[in-house]
């Protein structure tokens, strides 16, 4: 993930919930080689997408739905290393959009607890710092997306040359009381994200929450 810490492929039946526009050709027998082995195990294909739907490839995410920018974006789920925790990431031409969260409920007195359940506000540069101390994110603040308290940060990396646009939030739901983080990412080079924050900040309006209790390790 970048810059500080913070999983069965659809059948046919599946089309209408992820449609599907490319999928790429596994690779064909060289001439003079033999044949791969039967025992080897195949090479998953490659799968692009236009939306998000809430299963199968996306049954993790806390989301019914969701209109991401046009392309074709190549999705990629990496094992988070927890139990409850996910990381899938839509890439397209240099530009990352990716869902992740460990899984793991905050305490009742955590600062990003503290920070989701207030009003909307401007985060200080202390608060900032709090959950950046590299100082990679320049500004930060709460608003209502769509029913859900999010906390909206902004910032560059520097190593990496690729500006940063996310969102943290409760996986849950807010009023639930377990408070498990989850964040949205966007990340590009400063020509790109500057060409489609605006349309990623409009799909980001698109999304329909789940509105029940995903993730409760105490049950």
């Amino acid at each position: 993930m970048l810059l500080e810490p913070p999983p069965n492929f659809p059948t046919q039946n599946d089309v209408a919930e992820v449609r599907y526009l490319s999928r790429t050709k596994s690779s064909e027998t060289i001439a003079g080689l033999p044949p791969p082995s039967r025992n080897r195990p195949k090479e998953e294909k490659s799968i692009y997408v236009s939306e998000i739907q809430s299963r199968d490839l996306f049954q993790s995410l806390p989301i019914i739905s969701m209109t991401i920018p046009r392309g074709r974006w190549l999705v990629e789920k990496i094992p988070s290393g927890h139990f409850h925790g996910y990381d899938v990431t839509l890439k397209k031409h240099g530009l990352e959009i990716s869902f992740s969260s460990d899984g793991v409920p905050d305490g009742e007195n955590s600062q990003f607890k503290k920070i989701i359940n207030r009003e909307p506000s401007q985060l200080t540069n202390d608060e900032i710092a709090y959950f950046y101390p590299s100082g990679s994110f320049v500004a930060g603040h709460t608003e209502e997306l769509n029913g859900k308290r999010v906390i909206v940060f902004e910032g560059h990396s520097k190593d990496q040359n690729l500006d940063v646009y996310r969102l943290e939030f409760n996986h849950n739901p807010d009023e639930s009381g377990v408070c498990v983080p989850a964040m949205i990412t966007f990340i590009a080079s400063p020509s790109e994200f500057k060409q489609h924050i605006k349309s990623v900040k409009a799909a980001l309006k698109t999304i329909r929450w789940i509105h029940k209790v995903d993730i409760d390790p105490s049950k």
